[in-house]
This record gives C-alpha cells, structure tokens and sequence, in this order.
C-alpha cells in the first residue's frame, strides 16, 4: 500500500524534514512561516517559541484542512474526531501537564512496536544540534490521537526502520 496522497497533510509535513532552529540570534524564516498559522504576532513569531502547534497547522492547512489555528499544542486534542488507536496522519498529542505538551503526525512503527512521529520542534537528530522537523519513536500509549473530520483513517501503519530519542519535555522546548 502506499500512502502518498492518501493524507496529503502528511505529504506536506515530509517535504519540511529538516528545517531546524538556527543558531544564535537569527531566526528561521520557514519557522516563521509555521508560526504565522496561528494566533502568534510580532515578537512571538520567531524560531526561539515552541512551534511545534505552529508545524501542525501549517501541514494541514497547507491541504486546505482548517487547524485549530493554536500555539498550544494541546489545542489538537480536541481536533476533529477522536481515534482509539493510532493512524497513518493522526494527530498525536502527549501532555507533560501544567498546559504543557507536543503535538506531531503518526507516520508508522518501528520493529519493536514503537509509534513513529513526525513532528517540529522535536529533539535534534544529532547531539548538540538544534530542534528541527524530524521522526521520533515512542509509546503508543502516552500519546491521544485524532484525525481532520470527513477524512478516513487508515490504521495499517508502515513498518520503517527509525530508531532514536523518543519524545520528551526536554526535546521538545
């Protein structure tokens, strides 16, 4: 089965695979770009505030899928319907608790059954580097799934081959 256009939001969010913070002062400005997806203005629109809501939106919208137009990640767990389990394209959100979560895109599994997201602001592929779109392996079961309304989930996952740091408070600020 391929999944190419099947979930064109997640077509979307691959071709962002590797836009990172930048360094220093400078601020990215396809971050920005993400960032404009929400209520953020002004000062707030820059790679240094957490945009991993801002990513989120900008894949769905970027479809013609209406977001939830939120900074705050934990505004997708009430998008749309709500999945018992998780689908290719469902919007997985975990809360770290005090109104603090992340929020990515279901892409798959691993080989030894761990969730592959798909996501921004997630933890730096290599140590040292700076958070970046990229696929983080992790429990099934801290993550709530939902999928954009009128959409048909598909919940045959693809099998790839990612291992890694799995998503945490720390990698995701």
């Amino acid at each position: 089965m391929t999944y190419k256009n099947l979930t064109p939001w997640i077509d979307t969010a691959f071709e962002e695979l590797g836009t990172a913070r930048f360094e220093g002062e400078a601020s990215n400005p396809r971050i920005e770009e993400y960032l404009t997806h929400t209520q953020l203005t002004g000062a707030a629109i820059n790679d240094k505030t957490s945009w991993c809501a801002g990513f989120a939106n900008f894949a769905l919208e970027s479809r013609e899928i209406e977001g939830t137009g939120s900074a705050m990640a934990l505004s997708f767990r009430h998008f749309g319907e709500s999945l018992d389990n998780p689908a290719y394209g469902s919007i997985a959100t975990i809360s770290y608790g005090g109104g603090k979560g992340h929020v990515g895109f279901v892409v798959g599994k691993n080989s030894n059954g761990q969730i592959l997201i798909l996501g921004g602001n997630q933890g730096a592929a290599k140590k040292g580097g700076q958070n970046e779109v990229n696929i983080s392996p992790n429990s099934a079961s801290k993550f709530k799934y939902n999928y954009p309304a009128g959409h048909k989930p598909y919940y045959n996952l693809p099998v790839l081959n990612i291992k890694g740091k799995a998503v945490s408070y720390e990698t995701t600020r």
